[in-house]
């Protein structure tokens, strides 16, 4: 079974340019919840512009985080 904490990346469906790095305690459900409503007005931003040209972000998962690891420290990595 996979780990539910994870780094994950948005990237560009044309580009594949990284967009965010963002990390998750919930498996896909976090980086999911970016293509509806995130917390980001930049990302709010690129998202909508996206749906405008029928694309969405590609979700990334650049890394599985272990429960005995520093989940915060490996974002900052990426």
């Amino acid at each position: 079974m996979k780990s539910e904490r994870l780094i994950y990346a948005l990237c560009c469906p044309v580009t594949d340019e990284v967009h965010y790095v963002g990390k998750s305690t919930s498996g896909m459900m976090r980086p999911m919840q970016h293509l509806s409503n995130s917390h980001s007005d930049k990302i709010k931003a690129w998202v909508s512009d996206l749906k405008e040209l029928n694309h969405s972000p590609k979700i990334k998962v650049l890394e599985y985080v272990l429960t005995f690891e520093d989940i915060d420290a490996r974002e900052r990595y990426w």
